[in-house]
């Protein structure tokens, strides 16, 4: 009876993060690709690459301090805290008319929205004891955000009309309710931990001294995090306001390469556990990735169908590499490895960071088009950090 409760306890506690992960996921799926394009508004893509970069050291500082202040508060007391934050700054954000506001909330949502998913992390390892199914586990929580990712450009289709889009931001906002709801009432009864003192500087310790696969699925996950930047950044800017593409053929054709991800994840992440392991995988996908993004920069403006094929394959390499790094690194670390785990996820703001200043650095010689060619050479150079992995096995 025990082994029972046990069992339904883990599976009720699963089940609200993976929805409150889907829901979160869907509210940034939503918006995530129009962020650049209403900047452009007020800015060129030289000051919105910079902004981006403004932006991600804002959240490295945040994540920095969040394990000090988890210890005063608490994990579920922060997440209450945090979703009405990112419900309030995405809905202001969406309205904004002058640059000095919407410069102001496109910051305070990113800071907001990546803490919380820091959070749901330090959930999701408390309550993961057997690593052999970590594989399976990490996609099945993957792929309930790649639902929401493949589900949320839809939106853009048809909330969208020219360049106004506040009803979009407005429908994001609206769609945080439930992890609102489950934030009061279901995590209370999910197991918790405290992080420890000194956490980063006892992962840096680790990490220099015994744990060179963990250093090398935080690589791997840096450079795949570069290419989601460059994606979110520039893609979108290139297509609505070079190639001159309507939001309703950039959401429909965004919404069609998400797919890979929920096509793939959970049977990539089962064959990493029981067959191939993390390194082959991984090591595949870099290459797939590497090539189709370089494609992006000579795919003709028509017909369409080849913009569909290439953000297609783009998708399959990126959820190779997504759930075999992710795989790899949560197996090699555990809840008490809240530094190591901060560590994993600033990579996101880390990519925001030099992704956008390789970007900037890169217009100053050539055009917008290429920077994908540019881009898709340093992916490639992720295979030979993915080929050093020791499989788990």
């Amino acid at each position: 009876m025990g082994r029972f409760r046990r069992a339904r306890t883990l599976f009720h506690g699963f089940t609200t993060l993976i929805v409150v992960n889907f829901v979160l996921n869907l509210h940034n799926a939503m918006v995530a690709f129009v962020h650049s394009p209403l900047l452009g508004q007020f800015y060129s893509t030289e000051v919105i690459s910079l902004l981006y970069i403004v932006q991600s050291s804002f959240l490295i500082l945040t994540l920095l301090l969040v394990p000090t202040i988890i210890g005063f508060i608490g994990p579920r007391s922060l997440l209450i805290t945090l979703i009405p934050v990112v419900q309030f700054a995405v809905l202001f954000f969406g309205i904004a008319k002058d640059p000095v506001s919407a410069t102001f909330f496109f910051m305070l949502h990113a800071v907001a929205l990546w803490t919380i998913f820091y959070l749901l992390d330090l959930y999701v390892e408390g309550m993961t004891k057997d690593e052999g199914k970590t594989g399976g586990i990490r996609a099945s929580f993957l792929t309930a955000a790649n639902l929401a990712i493949f589900l949320g450009p839809l939106a853009v289709v048809f909330l969208v009309a020219g360049t106004y889009y506040a009803p979009l931001y407005a429908a994001s906002a609206l769609v945080v309710v439930p992890a609102f709801a489950l934030a009061l009432t279901a995590f209370s009864k999910l197991p918790t931990r405290a992080p420890k003192k000194n956490a980063f500087r006892e992962a840096f310790q680790t990490l220099s001294c015994c744990r060179p696969g963990v250093v090398y699925a935080i690589a791997s996950q840096f450079l795949l995090r570069m290419f989601y930047c460059w994606a979110a950044i520039y893609i979108p800017l290139y297509l609505i306001y070079t190639v001159g593409l309507s939001w309703q053929v950039v959401g429909t054709l965004i919404t069609f390469a998400m797919f890979a991800f929920v096509l793939l994840e959970i049977p990539l992440g089962i064959l990493a556990d029981r067959y191939f392991g993390e390194k082959e995988i991984m090591t595949i996908g870099f290459i797939i990735l590497g090539i189709a993004t370089a494609l992006l920069s000579f795919v003709p403006v028509t017909p369409i169908v080849w913009w569909g094929l290439v953000f297609f394959i783009t998708r399959i390499g990126a959820a190779m590499v997504e759930i075999t790094s992710e795989s790899h690194f949560f197996k090699r670390v555990n809840e008490t490895d809240s530094g190591l785990v901060s560590l994993f996820r600033i990579m996101n703001p880390l990519a925001f960071i030099v992704g956008p200043a390789l970007g900037i650095l890169f217009l100053f010689f050539a055009p917008l088009q290429y920077l994908f060619a540019f881009c898709g050479v340093i992916l490639l150079f992720g295979a030979t950090l993915s080929m050093r992995i020791i499989d788990t096995k």
